[in-house]
């Protein structure tokens, strides 16, 4: 005849612990009356999403003075860069802001601004430039190879002066 307890050198429940799918740690154990496997009522977030990156507005100007601005993004421990462009070329129309992206591996301790850069908004995301609203999604990884990424701006009103930018970014880790 079995014993009636099934797990007789143990008086309290064996607990296995997982990972699962979302990054959750979640528990299963022994349940100690049916001698079957009981799952956890609780689970420990180990990463959650909000964890896994950043969401911040990068620029947003109104009324942009004709010529070039630069704004960085540092890459350190990220792995991707998506951006939503939302651009309104004032008087110089569709052509009136041009958006590209450019990256640099260059990560001895140079600021970002002082840093050389490699023009690869083609490679990066699939267009030679942004003269529209878009979204801008890093599918491949691209950024994850890079130290410093940054967003360049041309405007060109015929000195109008009034062309606006706003770029958002998410770096993901």
């Amino acid at each position: 005849m079995p014993d009636a307890n099934p797990y007789p050198y143990n008086q309290s429940p064996q607990l296995v612990a997982g990972v699962n799918e979302l990054g959750e740690i979640q528990t299963i154990g022994i349940n100690s009356a049916s001698g079957g496997i009981a799952g956890s009522s609780e689970s420990l977030i180990l990463n959650p999403d909000w964890s896994r990156f950043g969401f911040e507005p990068l620029v947003e100007v109104t009324n942009e003075v004709d010529g070039t601005r630069y704004y960085p993004v540092d890459m350190a421990g990220y792995s991707r860069l998506d951006a939503m462009l939302i651009i309104d070329g004032g008087s110089g129309g569709a052509t009136g802001m041009t958006v590209t992206t450019e990256g640099s591996l260059i990560d001895d301790g140079t600021s970002a601004s002082a840093v050389t850069y490699i023009a690869n908004t083609l490679a990066a995301y699939g267009a030679s430039n942004f003269q529209a609203s878009a979204l801008l999604i890093d599918t491949a990884g691209y950024w994850g190879g890079v130290k410093y990424a940054r967003f360049k701006t041309v405007s060109s009103t015929g000195g109008a002066n009034d062309a606006d930018i706003t770029i958002w970014i998410r770096r993901s880790y």
